[in-house]
C-alpha cells in the first residue's frame, strides 16, 4: 500500500519539499513537518493502524512559527484542545460553507 501511494500523484506532486513558500504539511503520525513524499506516503499507509502524536504536531507548527488555526467541519473539540495546547494560538471552528465564506472574506 505504501509504495502505491509513494507513486500516486496525490503525493508525489503536493507535498512540499522544503518550500518555505508553499503551504505545509504537519502530520500527526509524526509530531512534525512532513518533509518528503517518502514521509507523506508512510503517514498515509499508517495513519489508519497507529496514533498519532496531535499534540507533537501542533507544537511543531506553533514552534514553526504559526499561531492561526481552523478546524474545518461540525464542532470545536480540536479548536479547544489546540488552545489549551498552545495557549497564545488563535484558533476558529468553521462548520458550515457559510462560516467558512466568511472566514474567507473577512481574510481579503
Amino acid at each position: 500500500f505504501r509504495r502505491v501511494l509513494f507513486r500516486s500523484a496525490f503525493v508525489r506532486n503536493r507535498v512540499p519539499v522544503a518550500a518555505p513558500t508553499e503551504a505545509r504539511l504537519f502530520a500527526p503520525m509524526l509530531g512534525r513537518e512532513v518533509v518528503t513524499a517518502e514521509e507523506a506516503a508512510d503517514v498515509l499507509a499508517n495513519q489508519v493502524a497507529h496514533p498519532s502524536d496531535w499534540e507533537g504536531a501542533v507544537r511543531a507548527m506553533a514552534s514553526a512559527g504559526y499561531k492561526e488555526f481552523v478546524e474545518a467541519g461540525p464542532g470545536d473539540v480540536l479548536v479547544r484542545m489546540l488552545r489549551w495546547t498552545v495557549r497564545d494560538a488563535k484558533a476558529v471552528a468553521l462548520e458550515s460553507p457559510v462560516t467558512i465564506d466568511r472566514f474567507v472574506a473577512g481574510r481579503k
